[in-house]
């Protein structure tokens, strides 16, 4: 360690400094202290391998010095310094080893030796801490409580403290909230290196950075010589009083608390969709008849529960600098299918039949009429001779009436969502590393309460004595004993430091965190079919890893399918029964591939088959669990062995002596049942499920019975990490997972309201010198990661760049996890490229429904195929076209048909002839995808598609310089940003005569095209990554690289440019603008 500058000024009520006595006497007694202190540190420590080694030297090194002084000055000086150097010696490999080995030892107080952690040797030889002592586990709770205090709020431009009571109900949408605390050991550090163990007094590190109170942005401590320019209150040097109105250089109204700013957003949910099916009256069959509807008409319906207020946090100042994103809030599809049938009175013609008197006629069809005698009168003779008196006959005739019926209408679409997101990289051109940090510790003097010198009291300080702090953390100490091994143990910067550490990132289950951006879907099906949606998230966490993607294609027709993992879809699993509670109703579905391939019903089918397998294990949740992946022959052969069957089980939930039983049906299964493939199952299944469910607030997992009763899990399983714990890259105790779980005892823990402070202060002032800010950083990172402290190192101000971008990213749930833009989705479905939709195209008439989008177009125009494919159906008006790799494509609403069923097209192929509009879908995987990307990208604008899909952020043309320049710069092209590693798509089909790294084009691409006959050309810069090469032949909407930021670049974007003909870059540069939308 290096060493620190002290500078303890003294008030009439001064804090003693280690300095200040001038007395021989005094100073040996301080050396001797300092001696046995050490040497009752160092005992402890003598055993480790590094202290051996260090051990070994120290005789050396002074055996030589003694042979030295003997030489020089003799035995008897020799002596007594010998003694000396001895204690000196002592003194500093002790405070070496324990200065080194404290993050690994979690070693937090240092009072006495009897509370240290308990240590053991490793199969490595090395000593590792068993467990935590009661008095380190108080320390760490004690900065805990302060943790939770450690930022700040900024609503509608005003400042508040997290503690107010006026914002307490404004919380970050995703509860980001964690990721930007204070670390408590970093507040120990602070406390423990600045304060010298003198006093407690973490509340001067949690106060905020020193900001601009308009931005709130960062302002440095110091000038650019490096002298402090920060102001803070003065006090009186005798009273120790505050003088108003009056301030003094200094750091100690500032600490190193977090600015959080939030932005307020109305967040909404809605049902859209367009009637796909309708009743129609036949006249001539006196029925209604279902028909399907092209173009239907749109409908739309609430959701329960929105609009509602939200809040999201969109910039942070902290120690570092300042972080903001951009959020964007529009609408968006989520996935969860919408279906509804609804009745409409409509009006019908009603046949009914009447009897009427018409004229009869004869065989010649002339009318019949009875004679008249001499007096008028008819007579019984018939005449065709008109009389007065026709011959009328009797006849049932036809007649329709008007009446009102009702009819039915089917609505098929899907839930949108309009929810704040974040877009785009953050901007971390504000953070500037660990300057503030370093200043606040060179320049570092506060002024204390004079009531917080001397002994801790924690009922003063916090409300709660220790008896009762011991109480809650043995409460929770056991649910922090298991890691799920889906968590992330923390990102590693090159230096080998984990940024994790300093601002407290939240880890959790990884897999749970992707099944979450299902979480509608799995609320939807848990309801409908009985079982808590927070268990469903947890099986497909373990049996996909939360994806869904990633799991469908071929894989399906020998094994899982999908999120759910769908044991082969129409082979091994071909149905599904459950019962519904919503209906009221018993329902089976057939499974097949094309039924289980979107997520929505994949989901639906796992959640009846665990339904199926818990009524039929009487909801012992654990057991049918187990079965889940077991099957029911399986479980049954694990009943078996444990001696007992499955309805003994099914009533009693308490017994697990099924679980070890597992091994052994997974070892042998062909002892028990027909198999030849070695091990069966997965013997500790259930346990996996449990530790990615989140249980941290004592939530259990539960299911509803026959009888409609919330059956809770029975058994000795303990619930697991799930998304409301984190931190876990050890299986021990951790402080930000005990923050988690006594988060809602702080009113237990703490009742009382902490003693206030002292008006009278003291100053003490310790400033540090060389490495030493460092060194304390560094110390935080070890006592965190629990790790030796020379494992650290410097962090540069690029690697908190990094680190911070990676906060400000959207969680899963904000992007839908690995689920991709349009573009890229696009891209993927048709790796061959896509293009236009109508020859003549004129606008879109009709957006996107939910279903698809209406295309006008003058009439007569040729309708193009999308894509490469085989027609799959066709019809009067319309023409399906399958594309492979689950993409699918629907023509309706044709004059004319041009293709047959069965035939192969190519993209671009006549397939048909357009009335006034047409209409396009296109599915991916089974799901609705808004087509406007493709129409956008192209087809509505000619030759060329748009190259990539993001914010356009710089037109063609004069321009101000980019990099801050006095000069215009002529942009010969446009900009269009987006994350690094978002796909580049060839804007048309064309050949590469240019690949490599171009100067301040960075990494470019040159394609040349053959357009209506004329030479012209693209290029792509600044890219991160380059899939093609020279010569190669690309496809309209081939993805051929990556955005990047390499180059003359001031972040990640694309610099496209078209080009007529084939020069160099910006020999004739065209406005892309008039080619493609933006």
């Amino acid at each position: 360690m290096s060493k620190r500058e002290h500078d303890h000024e003294e008030y009439e009520d001064d804090i003693e400094s280690s300095e200040s006595s001038s007395s021989g006497d005094e100073g040996s007694n301080k050396a001797v202290d300092m001696a046995k202190g050490a040497g009752k540190t160092a005992g402890k420590k003598l055993g480790k391998m590094a202290m051996k080694k260090l051990g070994k030297f120290a005789v050396k090194l002074m055996a030589k010095i003694m042979a030295k002084l003997l030489a020089l000055l003799g035995p008897y000086v020799l002596a007594g310094i010998a003694i000396l150097i001895a204690l000196m010696i002592l003194f500093s490999l002790a405070y070496d080893i324990g200065y080194e080995t404290k993050g690994k030892d979690e070693e937090y107080q240092e009072e006495d030796t009897r509370f240290d952690n308990p240590l053991k040797l490793d199969d490595k030889g090395e000593y590792i801490t068993t467990s935590m002592s009661s008095a380190n586990k108080i320390v760490k709770a004690y900065y805990a409580y302060y943790t939770q205090q450690s930022y700040f709020k900024v609503i509608n431009k005003k400042m508040y403290n997290s503690k107010d009571l006026i914002v307490k109900d404004v919380k970050d949408k995703y509860s980001r909230e964690k990721e930007f605390m204070l670390n408590p050991e970093f507040l120990w550090s602070l406390d423990e290196n600045l304060h010298e163990n003198k006093f407690r007094y973490p509340e001067q590190f949690i106060k905020p950075v020193h900001h601009d109170e308009e931005t709130y942005e960062l302002k440095q401590l110091t000038n650019e010589n490096t002298l402090l320019n920060v102001e803070s209150q003065k006090y009186d040097k005798k009273t120790g009083l505050a003088m108003k109105g009056e301030k003094e250089l200094g750091v100690w109204d500032y600490g190193f608390a977090p600015i959080l700013q939030y932005k307020e957003f109305k967040e909404e949910k809605e049902k859209r969709g367009a009637i796909t099916e309708m009743q129609v009256w036949n006249k001539d069959k006196q029925k209604f008849e279902n028909q399907s509807v092209e173009n239907g008409k749109s409908k739309t319906e609430g959701v329960p529960g929105f609009p509602k207020t939200v809040y999201m946090i969109e910039a942070v100042t902290s120690s570092v600098g300042t972080i903001e994103n951009k959020i964007e809030h529009e609408w968006q599809n989520t996935g969860e299918k919408w279906t509804k049938t609804i009745t409409e009175d409509v009006t019908v013609d009603v046949r009914y039949e009447e009897e009427v008197e018409v004229p009869s006629v004869n065989e010649g069809g002339l009318p019949m009429y009875y004679v008249v005698d001499e007096n008028g009168k008819k007579t019984s003779q018939i005449t065709t001779g008109v009389t007065a008196y026709p011959v009328m006959t009797k006849t049932t005739v036809t007649k329709y009436k008007k009446e009102t019926k009702p009819a039915t209408r089917k609505i098929e679409g899907y839930v949108w969502s309009k929810e704040p997101r974040y877009e785009g990289e953050p901007d971390t051109s504000k953070i500037v590393g660990s300057r503030y940090i370093e200043d606040y510790m060179y320049h570092y003097e506060t002024r204390v309460p004079k009531n917080v010198l001397g002994k801790l009291e924690l009922r003063e300080r916090t409300g709660k004595n220790i008896e009762g702090l011991e109480a809650i953390l043995e409460d929770v100490e056991e649910e922090l004993d298991e890691k799920s091994e889906y968590d992330n143990a923390g990102e590693q910067t090159t230096s080998g430091t984990s940024l994790d550490s300093m601002m407290g990132v939240q880890g959790g289950s990884a897999a749970f965190k992707n099944a979450s951006q299902y979480l509608a879907i799995f609320q939807k099906y848990g309801e409908t079919y009985g079982i808590d949606p927070m268990l469903l998230m947890a099986v497909s966490a373990q049996e996909a890893g939360g994806q869904h993607d990633q799991h469908i294609g071929d894989r399906c027709n020998y094994a899982g399918c999908g999120i759910m993992q769908i044991e082969h879809p129409g082979g091994v699993t071909t149905s599904a029964s459950a019962f519904n509670y919503k209906t009221g109703q018993k329902e089976t579905v057939s499974v097949s591939y094309n039924s289980v391939k979107d997520v929505d019903s994949n989901i639906r089918v796992g959640a009846m088959i665990l339904q199926s397998r818990l009524q039929k294990y009487g909801n012992n949740i654990l057991f049918a669990l187990q079965a889940y992946n077991f099957g029911t022959g399986g479980i049954g052969a694990v009943a078996k062995v444990a001696g007992k069957d499955v309805d003994y089980f099914a009533k009693n939930h308490g017994d697990t002596s099924w679980m070890a039983a597992r091994q052994e049906v997974h070892t042998n299964p062909s002892k028990y049942f027909s198999w030849s493939s070695g091990t069966y199952g997965d013997p500790t299944y259930a346990e996996k499920i449990m530790k990615h469910y989140p249980g941290g607030s004592g939530q259990k997992p539960w299911a509803i019975d026959k009888a409609g009763n919330k059956v809770y899990v029975d058994g000795n399983i303990k619930m697991g990490e799930g998304i409301a714990q984190g931190d876990s890259s050890s299986g021990g105790f951790s402080i930000l997972n005990l923050i988690d779980l006594i988060v809602e005892k702080w009113a237990e823990l703490f009742p009382d309201a902490p003693k206030e402070f002292s008006p009278q202060h003291v100053k003490f002032a310790n400033k540090q010198i060389g490495d030493a800010p460092i060194d304390i950083l560094n110390m935080a990172f070890a006592m965190k990661e629990k790790k030796y402290f020379s494992e650290y190192t410097y962090i540069t101000p690029k690697q908190w760049k990094e680190k911070y971008k990676l906060l400000f990213s959207a969680p899963p749930s904000m992007t839908g996890g690995t689920q991709t833009s349009i573009g890229q989705k696009l891209s993927q479905y048709f790796p061959n490229g896509y293009g236009n939709v109508v020859e003549k195209a004129d606008k879109v008439a009709v957006p996107y429904n939910g279903v698809g989008i209406s295309i006008q177009a003058p009439e007569g125009s040729k309708v193009l195929a999308i894509a490469d494919g085989k027609v799959k159906e066709v019809g009067r008006d319309f023409v399906v076209i399958d594309h492979g790799e689950g993409a699918v494509s629907r023509y309706s609403t044709l004059k004319q048909v041009k293709v047959k069923e069965g035939d192969d097209v190519k993209k671009g192929a006549t397939i048909g002839i357009s009335g006034k509009n047409v209409f396009l879908e296109v599915q991916l995987d089974g799901q609705p995808t808004d087509p406007s990307w493709i129409v956008a990208g192209g087809s509505l604008t000619g030759a060329f598609i748009t190259p990539a899909q993001g914010r356009f952020t710089s037109a063609f043309g004069w321009r101000p310089d980019p990099f801050g320049g006095s000069t215009s710069d002529y942009h010969t092209g446009i900009d269009i940003a987006a994350p690094i590693g978002t796909p580049i798509l060839a804007a048309a089909d064309g050949v590469v005569i240019d690949v490599g790294y171009r100067g301040g084009y960075g990494n470019l691409i040159h394609v040349k095209h053959t357009i209506n006959g004329k030479t012209m050309s693209t290029v792509y810069a600044h890219l991160q990554s380059m899939n093609v090469n020279d010569g190669d032949e690309v496809k309209q909407g081939q993805i051929i690289g990556g955005m990047g930021s390499t180059g003359n670049s001031t972040g990640s974007h694309l610099h496209f440019e078209i080009q007529d003909g084939v020069g160099r870059y910006k020999d004739n540069p065209l406005d892309p603008a008039k080619f493609i939308k933006l």
